[in-house]
């Protein structure tokens, strides 16, 4: 990555207010993120990856976005960055997103989606 081009990602970046961060939570630039998310295209699936639970037809996956998505920290800094997020896909949660500020909460909250879709699905009774 040229330094030109990484200068104008890091410009970008504050432009827009956007906030990256790494898995443990710690605030990075964007040229840091890209690196991270985007670098070994092979291990890719392996950085991103939290958790993945397959319930009959229906899919749950928790991955690191390293992205805030707590839109609510622009009028309530104090507020912690979500920056994981657990998604459904299929049956009636289809499409549900749930985001967690960090990796345990992450874990907890794609076991508790697990449960969900089992119940929802009538295979909690194994």
């Amino acid at each position: 990555m040229s330094s030109d081009y990484s200068e104008e990602l890091d410009r970008l970046s504050k432009h827009f207010g956007c906030q990256y961060f790494d898995r443990q939570g710690n605030q990075i630039t964007l040229r840091q993120w890209l690196e991270l998310y985007e670098g070994d295209r092979e291990k890719r699936e392996e950085t991103v990856r939290v958790a993945w639970t397959a319930v009959g037809d229906v899919h749950i996956s928790t991955v690191w976005l390293g992205l805030d998505h707590n839109y609510e920290r622009i009028h309530h800094p104090e507020l912690p960055p979500l920056i994981y997020e657990t998604m459904i896909f299929g049956g009636e949660m289809n499409q549900e997103p749930f985001r967690w500020a960090t990796e345990q909460e992450a874990r907890e909250g794609h076991e508790i989606a697990v449960a969900a879709v089992r119940l929802q699905t009538g295979q909690d009774k194994a």
